[in-house]
């Protein structure tokens, strides 16, 4: 039967192989649901041909380890809102700067969240936490006293003893940027960049003074009218946009609808990848369960001790796994990344001998498993891989 040029295919018709012919074949290209459509249309139709195709896709491996999302996920979350100037500010460091006569290579940046308005404080990139202290009394609490509260990324200088000692003295909560809420210190990262550029259009040929361009940058970006409140900081009135930032943000967003025991993928950065070729290993690995929601946006989840990092992940580094359809689909249906593919920057030495990751060989004489082991005391990085049988005789105590 036909319909027009397009053969009708049936319920019992193979339909899945013919949507695996138009997404999955080699000559097809694993591209997405409406081009895969306009290919199978070219040929064949069926009703709801598109919740099939997309169905298949979701849960096409290879498109949801390889490929990036052009949606992200979570709402935009906003910070309590200031009810007057100094009440609440956000601060980072701004490093990469050329040392000065001075020797500072580092500059302190304060940004009150109501007015916008910003002080910057030329300091060493080796500047101590009681250090730090010193600069924020001489040229912030000198002028606008005791804060309520401060915004600060998760930088050891701020979140050492002496640190959280002084705020709480001071009856000051330290608010720390966070996985599950990256969007924190979002304010401060705004202001580095603007004075880079600033600091490139003052300095670009004498770039080690640039610490004594600083009274003219502050005082020039200070009088700047700033696009969420329509005012500069020196006219900033009793009330703020934050809710008018939260509308634009969430055009480009959805909510995001995990929940505990699903399973999702993963998205490493290439920065988290080590070796050659890593632009072209897969962006998500996984499936890993969720096995519990913290916050709005975040979400814990059940990774493999060998991988060494943080298990609450904000939900835009997070897909929904979805199994594909097919019994045979020639991709695997987990992509867990291999040690050798982690670039892990601070290690525990293992508490007790244990199988970290396991493999199977195929050669033309058989079937051979692997298993890469760690002993008690050593790093996960340092672990071995032995085949079954060596591993068996020489750690007989573990379930291989």
């Amino acid at each position: 039967m036909y319909k027009g040029t397009q053969l009708c295919i049936p319920e019992d018709g193979d339909r899945l192989q013919w949507i695996r012919e138009a997404h999955t074949s080699k000559v097809a290209g694993h591209f997405g649901v409406e081009k895969t459509l306009l290919n199978l249309r070219r040929y064949v139709y069926w009703p709801k041909m598109h919740l099939d195709v997309s169905r298949y896709i979701r849960g096409c491996v290879l498109c949801n380890t390889s490929k990036p999302s052009n949606m992200k996920l979570g709402l935009y979350l906003t910070l309590p809102v200031p009810t007057r100037p100094w009440e609440s500010i956000s601060m980072d460091f701004l490093g990469g700067l050329p040392k000065t006569k001075s020797g500072n290579d580092y500059l302190f940046v304060v940004v009150d969240r109501f007015s916008k308005m910003v002080i910057l404080i030329p300091c060493k990139k080796t500047v101590t936490g009681e250090g730090a202290a010193k600069l924020f009394f001489q040229h912030v609490w000198k002028h606008f006293g005791l804060l309520t509260s401060i915004i600060s990324d998760r930088d050891s200088r701020f979140l050492g003893h002496f640190w959280r000692s002084l705020w709480g003295m001071m009856d000051t909560r330290l608010k720390r940027s966070t996985a599950f809420h990256p969007q924190t210190d979002g304010q401060t990262e705004v202001v580095n960049r603007t004075m880079v550029h600033l600091l490139r259009g003052y300095n670009s040929k004498h770039p080690k003074t640039w610490d004594e361009s600083l009274p003219y940058l502050q005082f020039a970006f200070n009088r700047a009218i700033h696009g969420s409140t329509l005012k500069s900081p020196f006219e900033a009135q009793l009330k703020r946009s934050q809710q008018r930032y939260k509308a634009r943000h969430d055009k480009h967003r959805v909510p995001c609808n995990f929940k505990e025991g699903d399973l999702v993928w993963l998205h490493l950065g290439k920065e988290r990848l080590t070796g050659e070729g890593k632009k072209l290993k897969p962006i998500r690995y996984g499936p890993f369960k969720i096995i519990k929601q913290i916050g709005d946006n975040a979400f814990q989840l059940e990774l493999p001790p060998y991988m060494h990092m943080y298990s609450v992940i904000n939900a835009e580094n997070l897909k929904l796994f979805e199994p594909s359809l097919l019994d045979d689909d020639p991709e695997e249906d987990t992509r867990l990344p291999s040690i050798d593919d982690l670039k892990i920057e601070l290690e525990d030495p293992l508490l007790k001998d244990c199988i970290l990751e396991q493999k199977v060989r195929e050669t033309r004489h058989g079937k051979y498993e692997y298993f890469r082991i760690g002993s008690k005391g050593q790093l996960p990085s340092k672990s071995k891989w032995y085949i079954r049988d060596k591993a068996t005789q020489e750690f007989p105590h573990l379930t291989i």
